[in-house]
């Protein structure tokens, strides 16, 4: 459901949290998020968040601060708990990693 959410047309901003813009593979995953985004007309803020818990949520508030409709992140060492804060105030999807929280859809 959430997953729909962020790519409805009603989304004018999303944002993407990637684990570092400096590992290869985060900068395919951002390119293509960037692609589809840019098909559908959405505006797209793309933020590194490092491999902590305190890192991920400065860089989830600041999307958050920013007023994005939905967070995607991307990270293999993603903090469950900061995608959670992240899941009480927009739609939030875990992009390659699973979650059980009611809040928080994984793809």
């Amino acid at each position: 459901i959430r997953a729909a959410e962020l790519a409805s047309t009603a989304a004018t901003t999303v944002g993407l949290l990637i684990r570092g813009a400096e590992r290869s593979f985060y900068g395919d995953v951002a390119a293509k998020v960037q692609a589809e985004t840019d098909l559908r007309e959405i505006d797209l803020l793309v933020v590194s968040g490092g491999d902590d818990h305190a890192s991920q949520v400065r860089a989830l508030n600041t999307l958050l601060g920013h007023g994005v409709a939905g967070i995607m992140v991307a990270s293999g060492r993603a903090s469950l708990s900061a995608a959670e804060h992240a899941a009480s105030f927009v739609s939030t999807v875990l992009l390659g990693l699973d979650s059980d929280h009611a809040s928080i859809d994984s793809v």
